[in-house]
């Protein structure tokens, strides 16, 4: 007995070695995983906090609605809504992802697919750059409606963002964001038509809903923000009506000209789609051209 029990102890005590030293490899393993994505998180937030403060940790859920699109969001591990040091702007999150976008008539067959899709998360405007926001980077203001200073700038040319020295962009450190960016902001996993879903209201957004005719237009831009039932699906505002949004054409961070998304406040339903899109000559611009800005969020490692 004596020598039987000893042995069973010995098979046990080798048996929990082997066990044991399974899991511990398995936690190594693991936790050099846990260690870069930790590492690659706290590079981010450094990278974060070097220009902006939290204003919220995460989505509103009166602003962001879809439990799915917060959970979305809160997988960057960043905050949702951050406010910018420098002029005061207020960006929320945009996590990396994509949609697939139909194409054509759907109801004859006649029809293509294309994938929209966007690989690194980034921190758009909340809403448009405002005109106390635009007046803290530049001297002249080239708003036409300049009865409030929370009205977006308007009456912007592409050159008054991207020409040398004097541009706002220079200025700033900020960068516009590509068409395929902003769309994606704007119609979000689902490929909404409107950024608040898939029928017009002239209540989410300033525009002229022309098959209502018993509508309430308002005729001018607005206050940023003042529309938050066109939220669209990550928290960003204004992204329909109001002022047209000059992005970078295509989806490239560099290219030379740029395109008009969005629609403007004089704009029928058409052109506030979130797919529509608008080019103009150089030196063009009229008192429905605004803009809002993007910060790119380091890649994780």
């Amino acid at each position: 007995m004596r020598n039987v029990l000893p042995g069973g102890a010995c098979v046990l005590l080798v048996a929990a070695i082997v066990q044991i030293g399974g899991c511990r490899a398995e936690f190594r393993t693991g936790s050099r995983a846990d260690s870069r994505s930790s590492r690659a998180t706290a590079e981010r937030m450094a990278w974060l906090e070097s220009w902006a403060d939290v204003v919220a940790a995460d989505p509103d859920p009166a602003v962001v609605p879809d439990a799915r699109a917060r959970t979305w969001i809160a997988g960057e591990k960043l905050p949702w809504l951050v406010r910018d040091r420098g002029l005061g702007i207020e960006m929320v999150l945009v996590p990396a992802g994509g949609f697939e976008e139909v194409d054509g008539d759907q109801s004859n067959g006649d029809r293509t697919t294309r994938r929209v899709e966007v690989e690194h998360a980034f921190y758009l405007g909340r809403c448009e750059v405002d005109q106390e926001e635009w007046a803290r980077a530049m001297v002249d203001n080239p708003s036409e409606f300049r009865d409030d200073p929370r009205m977006p700038v308007d009456s912007v040319a592409w050159e008054l963002l991207t020409d040398g020295d004097g541009g706002f962009l220079h200025a700033t450190g900020f960068e516009l964001p590509t068409e395929i960016e902003w769309e994606w902001a704007a119609r979000g996993p689902d490929g909404r038509t409107y950024p608040w879903g898939a029928i017009p209201d002239e209540r989410d957004a300033n525009f002229i809903d022309e098959e209502d005719k018993t509508g309430s237009y308002v005729l001018r831009t607005t206050q940023i923000g003042h529309y938050l039932g066109g939220a669209s699906w990550c928290g960003a505002l204004d992204l329909a009506g109001n002022v047209f949004e000059w992005c970078r054409a295509g989806s490239s961070a560099d290219a030379p000209i740029g395109a008009l998304r969005g629609g403007a406040w004089f704009s029928g339903s058409g052109e506030v789609r979130a797919a529509a899109r608008l080019t103009v000559p150089a030196g063009y611009a009229n008192d429905g051209f605004g803009f809002r800005v993007v910060r790119r969020i380091p890649a994780r490692a």
